[in-house]
Order: structure tokens, then C-alpha cells, then sequence
């Protein structure tokens, strides 16, 4: 029996060392194959989130030339990672590394598209600027309005597609000025005013001035006067060349008025932008913005004017700045959201926290204000036709109203949709206290809704605050 134990126990101290081995190859079988799926499971999920991302560079105008090495790089990145089973023990690059150097060079990809947009939208808005300056005389309120948005749109667009949009519009519309500037001149080439046309043009300007609360200063008297001399009671020529001599400053008081207007308009969209974002300086630039406005309605004279001009000029880039530096990062749901600031009449759109667009609005009137609170987007008609809930004789009442596209994002029927019945320049602060403010739905420009009608797949997230 002694022998017996004796050979059992020397077969099993033959057996034990093959037996721990086995198990510590096991052991480092399992934890080789966790770490390689764990791996592949990421690299799979970095791998998707690529695509994507490339997917939205390219509608955002990033060339495909640009992105077909990247691509072509995770092509042969996925052939590696196929057989991920048989890897070897983790060390050295990994496909986390790998996918980490494809985000930084997407990134660059990215930086230099825009890059380069931007300096041909700052070299189309640089050849406009100069036109303006060397025709400044001549220049229309109208052009002068549309180079100050062109200044903040330049400076706040962030994509390759919108900057190359924006340098398209710019020239073609430097070019319409232009063409314009021509006809204006060979207009002027006409013999002096008659004493009627002299003073069709003094009751014209006399009226705008005070439309404006300008000072008129003496074209008023001066009218009076060649009125008087030509039913006989004195001279009509000396009486046309005072007059004559006294319109020309009173046609540049009304034309900076008007460009001042104009500059302050073409502003308030990226104030209240900025202001609905809640950017660190928009309630500042908001709080700015209101005091040139008070400013310009008191406004008189042609100093006054040019102070509250100068203070516009430099609101703008600070605006702009603001945007462009905070344009990530925003606290709201991820994927695409919509939000609606009550008090700024004010849409803002983001992807992923970073804002793709944003738009003036119009909201309810005061019976029948917009609610605020969490929705989502949950029908979506294109076209749609309203029809008034409340009977003709109400307050309340409208007409059928069809328009182009609706979204309904409240139930109750709350909308976002286009309103053709009310222009766009009537959207924003105070619009919905205004003639065109709505019955609770939002009122937003045609060419952004049709544009968010597309973006914005049902379930969106539709945010409404005060």
C-alpha cells in the first residue's frame, strides 16, 4: 500500500507543472481575446463616427477629393482590423491610434476647406468694400446695408459650402451695383432742376427728414420762399439757387439716416443670435444694441447720425467675434435641435451642440402666445393649408392661409412654418406684438424653411424659452 501512494504521488507531481501551465495559457488566451474585442468593438464605433463626420465635411462643401485619402486610409484600416481575433498580444500602434491620427487629419482637412473659402469670401468682400469707398457719393442705402451683413456673415459663417455661397452672392451683387452706379450717372447728366422740380424734391426730402425726426434746416423756409417768388412775388432765380444750394445737405442727412437704418437692421440678427445662444457677450451686445437704437431715434442731425454709424461699426465684429468663438459647445441634446427663444424672436438650429443656422421669427400675439417647454418635431406636410378654428366674427379669425411647408412640433396644433403674408423684414424683436404675429404657431423666412424642412427629420427636439 505504501508503494501504491507512493507512484500516485509521483504521477501526480509529473502531472501538475503541464496542468498550471495549461491554465495560465487559458488565463492569457481569455484576457488577449477581451482586450482585441474590446478593442475592435471601439475601433468599430470610432470607424462609423468617421464616416459620418466625412459624410457631413462633404455637404458642407468640403471637396470629396479631400476626403477620398482619409477614406481610402479607414478602407485599409478595416482589412487589418478583420482579422482582430488572431492579433497579436497588445503593444505598439493599436487601431485606437490609427483612428486618432484620421480624426486629427479630418480636422485639418476641415481647417484649411474653410480656409480657403473664407479667404475667397474676405477677398470678394475686400474688392465690394473698395467699390463702396471709391463710390461712396452714389452708393445706395440698400448696397450699404447689404456690405454690413456681408462684413458679419463673413466673419460668422462656418462652413466651406456657405462661404463660397456668400462669395457668389457678393460679387454678383458688387456687379448689379455697379451696373446700377452706371445708369445713376448717366442720369445726372440732365440740365439744372426747374423750379417745380426743385421743390418736388424739397417737399420729398422735407418729408423724409421728418419721418426721420431730422432737422430739415432752412430747405423748408427755402421752399416757402421760391413758392412766393413764382406766383410772382420775387425773384424765382435767386430763390432756385438758394434752394438748390441747400438740398444737397439735406439729401445727405435723409441718405446716412436711411444707411444708418439699414446698418442697424442688417445687425439685429446676429445680436439677437448671439443673445438666444447665450453667448458670454450677448446680453451685453443685446443691452449695446438697444442703446444705439434709442440713440438713432433721437438722432437729428448729421454728428448725431455718425456717432450712433461708429458704434454700429464696432458692434459688428464684436458680434461676429462672439459667434465665431462659441459656436460649439452649447448645452443642448445631441443630433439636431431646434430652439426658440420667445423673448429674442429668435431660432437658433445645432447639430451635436454646434449651431448650423439660425433665424429671425415671429411667435403668438399676446392672447395666444407660444408656449414654452420641451417638444419634438412630430408631423411634417409639405404643402399645407390652415384653416381658422375660430368662426369669421372672431377676433381671432384668419383666412385660409396655404403654405409651403409646416412642421408641427406641439400638439394642439402649434407649427413651424413660412408665411408668405408676412415679410421677412417684419420678423424678429417685437414681431409678436406686431400686425403679422401668429395665433401660437412660429413664422420663419421661406428659404429657411424649406432648408430646415429637410434637416430636420421627425422627433427633432424643439426647445421654447421665454
Amino acid at each position: 500500500m505504501e508503494r501504491d501512494t507512493a507512484r500516485r504521488a509521483l504521477r501526480r507531481s509529473r502531472w501538475r507543472p503541464a496542468v498550471v501551465a495549461l491554465m495560465v495559457l487559458l488565463v492569457a488566451l481569455v484576457a488577449t481575446t477581451g482586450w482585441h474585442m474590446t478593442t475592435h468593438l471601439q475601433y468599430g464605433r470610432d470607424s462609423q463616427a468617421l464616416a459620418r463626420q466625412w459624410d457631413r465635411d462633404q455637404r458642407a462643401g468640403v471637396a470629396a477629393a479631400r476626403i477620398a485619402p482619409l477614406r481610402a486610409e479607414l478602407r485599409r484600416l478595416d482589412a487589418d482590423e478583420a482579422g482582430w481575433w488572431w492579433h497579436a498580444w497588445p503593444g505598439g500602434a493599436g487601431p485606437g491610434e490609427a483612428t486618432a491620427r484620421l480624426r486629427a487629419a479630418t480636422t485639418r482637412v476641415w481647417d484649411t476647406a474653410t480656409s480657403e473659402a473664407r479667404s475667397r469670401a474676405e477677398a470678394a468682400l475686400a474688392a465690394s468694400s473698395a467699390f463702396a469707398a471709391a463710390n461712396a457719393p452714389d452708393v445706395t442705402p440698400a448696397f450699404t446695408e447689404q456690405l454690413a451683413a456681408w462684413r458679419i456673415a463673413v466673419a460668422s459663417t462656418a462652413t466651406p459650402a456657405g462661404l463660397d455661397r456668400l462669395s457668389g452672392s457678393i460679387a454678383a451683387r458688387t456687379a448689379a451695383a455697379l451696373t446700377q452706379l452706371a445708369a445713376q450717372r448717366a442720369a445726372r447728366s440732365v440740365p439744372p432742376a426747374s423750379p417745380s422740380a426743385l421743390l418736388t424734391q424739397a417737399r420729398s426730402l422735407t418729408t423724409r427728414a421728418q419721418a426721420g425726426n431730422l432737422d430739415p434746416g432752412p430747405v423748408p423756409a427755402l421752399a416757402d420762399q421760391l413758392t412766393a417768388a413764382v406766383g410772382g412775388h420775387g425773384d424765382p432765380g435767386a430763390a432756385s439757387t438758394e434752394l438748390a444750394s441747400a438740398l444737397p445737405a439735406l439729401q445727405d442727412l435723409v441718405t446716412l439716416n436711411d444707411q444708418v437704418g439699414d446698418q442697424l437692421h442688417a445687425l439685429m440678427p446676429s445680436v439677437e443670435q448671439s443673445f438666444a445662444e447665450g453667448t458670454p457677450g450677448g446680453r451685453a451686445e443685446a443691452a449695446t444694441y438697444q442703446g444705439l437704437t434709442a440713440a438713432y431715434s433721437a438722432a437729428r442731425t448729421v454728428p448725431d447720425l455718425q456717432a450712433v454709424q461708429q458704434q454700429a461699426q464696432g458692434l459688428a465684429p464684436s458680434v461676429a467675434a462672439d459667434l465665431a468663438a462659441n459656436r460649439c459647445g452649447h448645452p443642448v441634446p445631441a443630433g439636431h435641435v431646434v430652439t426658440l427663444a420667445l423673448a429674442a424672436q429668435e431660432m437658433v438650429f445645432y447639430e451635436d451642440g454646434c449651431v448650423v443656422s439660425a433665424t429671425p421669427a415671429t411667435t403668438g400675439r399676446p392672447e395666444l402666445r407660444t408656449p414654452t417647454g420641451h417638444f419634438a418635431i412630430f408631423a411634417k406636410y409639405s404643402p399645407f393649408v390652415f384653416h381658422s378654428p375660430w368662426p369669421p366674427g372672431s377676433p381671432f379669425w384668419y383666412p385660409t392661409s396655404p403654405v409651403s411647408f409646416a412642421m408641427e412640433f406641439a400638439g394642439g396644433g402649434f407649427f413651424i412654418h413660412d408665411a408668405p403674408w408676412e415679410p421677412d423684414s417684419q420678423l424678429g424683436p417685437g414681431s409678436e406684438n406686431g400686425m403679422g404675429a401668429s395665433h401660437g404657431c412660429v413664422h420663419i423666412p421661406l428659404a429657411v424653411m424649406s432648408w430646415l424642412y429637410s434637416w430636420a427629420p421627425i422627433g427633432t427636439p424643439v426647445i421654447v424659452t421665454a
